[in-house]
C-alpha cells in the first residue's frame, strides 16, 4: 500500500525578508527599548509573530539577551 504525497507548504517568506530581520535586530534598536521584541519586530517588519520567532529561533538569536 503507497503512503499519500504530503504536500509541503509555499514558503511565504523569502531569503530577503528572513536578511532583514537579522540586520534588524543585530543592527537596530527599537525607539522605546533596550532590545527587540518578537511583538515589536512583528509592527516593525508587517509579519507575524511567531514568524519572528521562528527565524530568532533557528539563527539562535533569542539567547542574545536572554543571556547577556
Amino acid at each position: 500500500m503507497a503512503s499519500p504525497m504530503i504536500p509541503v507548504p509555499v514558503r511565504t517568506i523569502t531569503d530577503d525578508i528572513v536578511e532583514a530581520v537579522i540586520v534588524k535586530t543585530l543592527e537596530e534598536l527599537p525607539e522605546d527599548a533596550t532590545h527587540w521584541s518578537t511583538r515589536s519586530m512583528t509592527r516593525q517588519m508587517g509579519m507575524s509573530q511567531s514568524a519572528v520567532s521562528r527565524i530568532w529561533r533557528a539563527l539562535g538569536l533569542l539567547q542574545l539577551w536572554l543571556t547577556s
